[in-house]
């Protein structure tokens, strides 16, 4: 499976070094390989509870009718979202390691600026999400806020509709994360106010994209997370 950007794009985009002579070779191979691992266990905790319904979103069907299915449900997407977490950490330790820089040097997500809220219901940034950062770091940026947001926020930016037929419907409202009081770092751009999760969110290409997270974690992490851990695995 061809994979881009490389891992070499991506560590120089990280870090001020070139990238030779397998800089990551043997480079906290443990703590990465086993987060990698992490990460498709849960992965794999998510299809197997998950089921697209009717042709429309996915929905959580394991034990549907058992005692609490939304908490149930939103057990697994915060368990894959804390090993992306882990993983996303693993990486900054094994770039700061092999680059000689400082570990809060090492940013894998773009810079965080007002202009990257949506617009309106409807979902706009403003500018295109591939001047933002590559593939890669926009699905980290994306899944690292809703784990900040799953983590830190309240229930009140969630919603998980129960239907006893079709399962549980897992959706996140971003507009209701910027009046978190539980999420801090909240600041103003004129009249609008914006928290720090709520930019993660808009560099999705469109606002279903974002406020859908199993949908959107079942349509890349296959096609763009699973490809650049497992490149990224292959050269420690």
């Amino acid at each position: 499976m061809k994979y881009e950007p490389s891992v070499e794009a991506v560590y120089e985009a990280c870090t001020e070094s070139s990238y030779d002579n397998h800089r990551l070779r043997g480079c906290r191979e443990e703590t990465v390989l086993g987060a990698i691992y992490q990460l498709g266990q849960e992965y794999d905790g998510i299809c197997r509870n998950f089921e697209q319904v009717s042709n429309d979103r996915y929905r959580y069907i394991a034990d549907i009718n058992a005692d609490r299915p939304r908490i149930r449900a939103r057990i697994f997407l915060s368990r894959y979202l804390s090993a992306v977490y882990r993983l996303i950490e693993a990486i900054r330790v094994c770039f700061s390691s092999a680059a000689d820089e400082q570990f809060e040097g090492i940013k894998l997500k773009p810079d965080m600026h007002g202009r990257s809220r949506w617009d309106g219901d409807g979902g706009s940034q403003g500018e295109n999400w591939d001047w933002l950062c590559d593939k890669v770091m926009t699905r980290f940026t994306y899944l690292r806020g809703l784990r900040n947001a799953v983590v830190h926020g309240t229930n009140d930016g969630f919603d998980a509709e129960h239907d006893e037929e079709t399962g549980v419907l897992l959706s996140v409202n971003p507009s209701e994360l910027d009046d978190d009081p539980a999420l801090r770092g909240s600041n103003r751009n004129g009249n609008r106010k914006y928290s720090f999760t709520d930019m993660y969110f808009r560099f999705e290409k469109t606002r279903e994209e974002a406020v859908y997270p199993v949908d959107n974690i079942m349509k890349y992490h296959e096609e763009i997370i699973f490809p650049f851990v497992q490149a990224f695995g292959d050269e420690l």
